[in-house]
């Protein structure tokens, strides 16, 4: 197994993450090329970006630095294997803090009925999550800086082979819930109280 080794100076410049509000939920709209389309209030309220930004840019460039790229990859491969499937985000705001979300991607479809991208939701992330999570970011991140992104992948693979996961199981894990609870978090609305009791 990879054994990370600690950069003492790193640890100490970890930018801050803030946690979203309970009671809100950024959406995201792509393309089908992981181009960013819309960007909600929220969204923007919570990043300090201006929607001219990021129009059109590809959706990784809403994930923080410390992201590994082989997790960030991830996303577009989901979307043409689930028509609904969720996944951990790290996000970067302008003003160079971080915030952990718990995203749910699902199809948006045309009167065609034809795919034309997805819709992105991201809602708080539970600690319990964010500490399972930020230890295998931790290595994948190490692993590129030092032996590249094709090695995180392949260790990414051999973690999830030793956990008998696949990533979209691996997601629901790392979070503690099932797929019917996690559907069931993003339709709560405003109800803070069992948004809570849920985590």
């Amino acid at each position: 197994e990879y054994i990370m080794t600690q950069n003492p100076n790193k640890m100490k410049n970890s930018k801050k993450c803030f946690p979203l509000d309970i009671e809100k939920k950024m959406k995201i709209s792509i393309d089908t090329n992981g181009k960013i389309i819309f960007l909600n209030d929220y969204f923007l309220e919570f990043t300090d970006y201006n929607i001219s930004e990021l129009v059109l840019k590809d959706i990784t460039e809403i994930m923080d630095e410390e992201m590994p790229i082989s997790i960030q990859n991830k996303l577009l491969e989901l979307t043409d294997l689930y028509d609904k499937f969720y996944f951990i985000i790290k996000g970067q705001t302008k003003e160079n803090t971080c915030y952990w979300g718990f995203a749910r991607i699902s199809p948006r479809i045309n009167q065609s009925n034809e795919i034309t991208g997805h819709m992105v939701e991201v809602k708080t992330l539970p600690s319990v999550a964010i500490d399972n999570t930020k230890k295998l970011f931790e290595i994948l991140k190490e692993i590129e800086n030092n032996a590249g992104i094709g090695a995180a992948n392949k260790y990414l693979e051999g973690w999830l082979e030793e956990k008998h996961l696949d990533f979209y199981n691996f997601i629901l894990k790392m979070v503690q819930v099932n797929e019917k609870n996690a559907n069931k978090y993003f339709e709560l609305g405003n109800q803070s109280k069992k948004k809570k009791s849920w985590f």
